[in-house]
């Protein structure tokens, strides 16, 4: 499927229909946001800046805070906002299928001024079917990564991850796109505020074998805003992630509308099969030292219970 969708590239875009993109505080009363859930949004939610991404020129993508499945503290409702979730691709050059130069200057940074560089790690330990790191072009389910923040997001209620049954029930569904201002975007868009806009999740492709869902999707996407969560609200009132942008079927069909015959839609990875384990276990250069290594040389880390 990789060879037939374009990854986002500065500059190029997929509008579809009207353009929804707008700051969170534009569209709170739209997507039906409180004022603590904008809160969380400029807290939790992000870019990482990699210098060495795009053959050197740079690059950056939306990212946010994750809750990993059984770390959230069942008394406190805490859990530690110390991993991110985005797209893999900004962090492999598409031409050597390696990771791109000096991957340890990576940074994040949310909307109140919070910045921290990650732990990356090895690249190939995002997810165990990627043999060759070009795999996220040819391979969209391989184009998510839960990466470490070497200093936590304060204050930040990371995201919780949509369940398997939550993922089953997606096509159709309703969802706020939460990303970073995008490429193409004029001079008001300062990157001071996250976007945040509504959208529809119109097909949900399921995988065999453990693999994450692949989901098409209305939401308008550009550079910058892979990496960007596709939020549904769950029963309880919370909104949970079921995917994450990583790209568009088509460039340059500004304005059309939705279509899947000239792949005019967006798509994004699942948060569902084996994305929750990769969440739980982020592969890390070097473990924390506040919580030791075991024999292996792994993180100590356990879910709070």
């Amino acid at each position: 499927m990789g060879s037939l969708f374009a990854c986002l590239t500065p500059g190029l875009t997929s509008v579809i229909g009207d353009d929804d993109r707008k700051e969170i505080r534009e569209n709170q009363k739209l997507i039906n946001f409180t004022d603590a859930e904008v809160e969380q949004a400029y807290r939790c939610t992000g870019r990482i800046y990699c210098p060495g991404a795009n053959a050197g020129r740079g690059g950056l993508q939306s990212a946010g805070a994750i809750c990993a499945p059984g770390f959230r503290n069942a008394a406190t409702e805490v859990c530690a906002a110390d991993r991110l979730a985005s797209a893999l691709h900004l962090f492999v050059d598409k031409s050597t299928g390696k990771p791109i130069r000096e991957i340890e200057k990576c940074e994040f940074r949310n909307y109140h001024g919070h910045t921290s560089l990650l732990n990356v790690g090895d690249i190939k330990a995002f997810d165990p079917s990627i043999d060759d790191t070009r795999s996220p072009y040819a391979n969209m389910r391989a184009d998510k990564i839960v990466v470490r923040l070497l200093r936590p997001i304060p204050q930040c209620d990371p995201y919780d991850i949509a369940s398997e049954e939550e993922q089953a029930e997606a096509s159709g569904r309703e969802v706020v796109a939460l990303t970073h201002p995008q490429e193409d975007q004029g001079p008001e868009f300062t990157g001071h505020h996250p976007l945040a806009y509504p959208c529809t999740t119109t097909k949900t492709f399921r995988a065999r074998g453990g693999g994450p869902s692949v989901k098409y999707s209305d939401c308008d996407l550009n550079g910058g805003g892979s990496g960007g969560f596709a939020l549904f609200r769950r029963e309880n009132g919370k909104w949970a992630i079921g995917g994450i942008f990583i790209r568009v079927g088509a460039l340059h069909l500004n304005g059309q509308i939705y279509d899947e015959t000239i792949k005019n839609y967006t798509i994004s990875v699942g948060t569902n099969g084996d994305f929750p384990e990769i969440a739980r276990n982020p592969r890390t250069k070097k473990c924390y030292r506040t919580e030791g290594c075991d024999a292996s040389g792994q993180d100590r880390a356990k879910p709070t219970r």
